[in-house]
């Protein structure tokens, strides 16, 4: 009777420690989509799936908004005198969902370079100009929880759409005569993550009976273990 209390005492244990991990074992699968224009861009869709409920049971989900505006400025100064020039650029990224609603980052970035007079060289560089590159970026993440907020609104085989617009100004601002030019592009990025519990798979059937899964055959042997040194320690007392 006492080896079959110890026998019954490890197989509790062993099942008590595979439910516990069981429990805490995550997944998470992650899904990206962007896209990059020179602005001004309007209602530029971007999608990413919804969470497959054949997967496991959704537990979390991290959804990332990441803009950046990029602006290359070009400056040569055509006057006489040295000067100070400025480089701006301010932007807004717009995504809008109809399930998620909206979100806006903006970003502005300054710069201020100083030039000399003419060079008699209109190569947007030397002492006189520059070719420059300025690049601000902004961001936003948001989380939900299973227990604290509905998960419904991701799960499903369809997509979750964003309508995505970039709206921005850039400026080289500088006294006297000049020649100049701006080019500006904004990037939109979208990433979500879901974090699941996987589904536990049954025992797999067979005619005749049951094959039992690792797991089953794993505790069994604990058992024995536990029973045998029961036994050696009666032998020894």
């Amino acid at each position: 009777m006492k080896k079959l209390a110890a026998i019954a005492a490890a197989v509790a244990l062993a099942s008590a420690a595979t439910t516990a991990s069981a429990a805490l074992l995550t997944q998470s699968v992650s899904h990206v989509d962007s896209y990059t224009g020179t602005t001004n861009w309007s209602e530029v869709l971007l999608s990413l799936p919804q969470f497959d409920a054949s997967l496991g049971t959704l537990t979390g989900v991290t959804l990332s908004y990441d803009g950046m505006f990029s602006s290359e400025f070009k400056y040569e100064n055509t006057g006489r005198n040295g000067r100070e020039v400025v480089q701006q650029v301010k932007g807004e990224l717009t995504f809008a969902s109809t399930v998620l609603g909206n979100q806006t980052l903006t970003t502005t970035a300054k710069l201020k370079t100083t030039v000399s007079g003419k060079d008699n060289a209109i190569d947007f560089g030397g002492t006189a100009g520059y070719t420059r590159t300025l690049d601000e970026s902004d961001s936003l993440t948001l989380t939900w929880l299973s227990g604290i907020d509905d998960l419904s609104g991701f799960i499903g085989t369809d997509t979750l759409e964003f309508l995505v617009s970039a709206f921005g100004t850039a400026t080289n601002s500088g006294s006297g005569n000049s020649r100049s030019s701006i080019t500006t592009t904004a990037t939109a990025n979208l990433s979500i993550t879901y974090d699941y519990r996987e589904n536990m798979l049954p025992p797999t059937v067979i005619p005749g009976g049951t094959v039992p899964e690792p797991g089953s055959i794993a505790l069994l042997g604990l058992a024995l273990a536990a029973a045998g040194a029961a036994g050696r320690r009666r032998q020894a007392a």
